[in-house]
């Protein structure tokens, strides 16, 4: 079963693909959200998040993928190492750190336990 973040991954990568098959690559070559076959929920989305992230871009009602704002996005999250083992490991990392954290805050009320009685 895919997480939400994983379906909007795949829901976002298919219309990207959209845009490709269709050539809505530049702003010449831009379309209609009906010429590219999406959804209305589309537009909406693009007054919000969608939008701002710049994948994708309004020219007089039209739209097209900027190839190069997706390179960008792309390059940021693998260096960022979302989805990756980086994420993981920094996450054991973390965990690890609190463990001993905690181990020696029971063996200092411990120690202090057995010396006062």
């Amino acid at each position: 079963m895919f997480s939400q973040r994983e379906e909007m991954r795949r829901r976002l990568n298919e219309v990207i693909e959209r845009f490709r098959q269709k050539g809505a690559v530049s702003p010449d070559k831009a379309m209609t959200a009906e010429e590219l076959g999406l959804p209305p929920r589309f537009e909406e989305a693009m007054k919000r998040r969608l939008g701002r992230t710049g994948i994708f871009v309004q020219v007089d009602g039209k739209y097209y993928l900027s190839e190069e704002r997706l390179k960008q996005i792309e390059e940021q999250r693998s260096s960022r190492g979302e989805g990756g083992a980086a994420w993981g490991a920094r996450r054991s990392m973390l965990t690890l750190r609190i463990t001993r954290m905690i181990t020696a805050v029971l063996f200092v009320v411990l120690i202090l336990d057995l010396s006062f009685n």
